[in-house]
């Protein structure tokens, strides 16, 4: 009973104010400890998220962020993948810390589709594992493994700050971060090797290690032509670069009529092949006409 009125009380907040509080808590220990110890409040049982394309779907935040509760985290992505992705789609969700973003995948696939969703943070996939249960999408998948360009293993830190655990050395000396060796494996094998179906839509928020990530896909993008959906971290022309010579035309997801530009750390890429933008863009000229 409290855990719904607490929900509902925040949900009377200014959306604008409730998504800042998460972009700052994500930066700040502090702020996110007092987050967390207000979120212990609901933890242990499924919450309903209350707006945006996931409504209705059963959610779980754990140490994560609460937006995800209110439907308020990460509207350019979920924007994003409400344009791109179709009923039967398969769509794959790298880095997908509890789950939030897999959920509203699976429902946007619908039960012909499928949802591969990745996380080396045992916690992370313990819940995205429940979460995916408690909305009963036996079509949608969750590995406990970090996508990268190698087959093997490697150290992982996790941040004190969940959304901050990350393979690059960058995480290694953050304090409160804790160091622990995790599973990798690359696109392209889990594809040629493993016999995973290949994605219509990647999304990929992995803190810093995306170049990684598109390194160990040169062949699913050659040969499958996903959209991108790419959470970048101070490397966002050097991702652009990998896919405009994979044959991709890279805009935002905020402004996705507007050829990428410089930046000054992050932005979000959403990568199209160019022969399906130049499909588009004749589709709406004839429109037009």
């Amino acid at each position: 009973m409290l855990s719904k009125l607490f929900v509902r009380t925040v949900g009377l907040l200014p959306r604008g104010f409730i998504k800042r509080i998460g972009m700052m808590q994500a930066k700040s220990p502090l702020l996110h400890r007092i987050v967390v110890r207000g979120r212990s409040w609901i933890e242990g049982g499924d919450m309903v998220i209350q707006q945006g394309i996931g409504a209705g779907l059963k959610i779980q935040p754990g140490p994560s962020n609460f937006g995800y509760v209110m439907g308020t985290s990460e509207p350019e992505t979920q924007n994003a993948m409400k344009e791109h992705i179709k009923p039967g789609d398969c769509f794959w969700d790298i880095g997908c810390n509890v789950g939030f973003l897999s959920v509203i995948g699976a429902r946007l696939v619908g039960n012909d589709g499928v949802v591969y969703a990745f996380d080396p943070v045992p916690n992370h996939t313990q819940i995205a594992e429940q979460n995916v249960r408690a909305n009963k999408f036996t079509h949608a998948k969750v590995f406990q493994m970090a996508i990268s360009d190698k087959v093997g293993s490697a150290k992982f830190a996790v941040a004190e700050i969940p959304a901050q655990s990350t393979l690059t050395e960058a995480g290694f000396n953050r304090e409160g971060s804790v160091i622990i060796e995790v599973k990798t494996s690359s696109v392209d094998d889990l594809i040629e090797h493993q016999a995973y179906t290949p994605p219509n839509v990647v999304k990929i928020d992995v803190e810093g290690a995306e170049v990684d990530v598109l390194k160990g896909m040169t062949n699913t993008l050659r040969n499958h032509r996903p959209t991108i959906i790419l959470d970048t971290h101070g490397e966002h022309m050097k991702c652009a670069g990998i896919l405009a010579q994979a044959d991709y035309w890279c805009s935002t997801s905020d402004h996705p009529d507007r050829a990428v530009e410089e930046s000054e750390y992050f932005c979000q890429l959403l990568a199209t092949p160019t022969e399906r933008r130049k499909d588009t863009t004749a589709a709406t000229t004839v429109a037009a006409v």
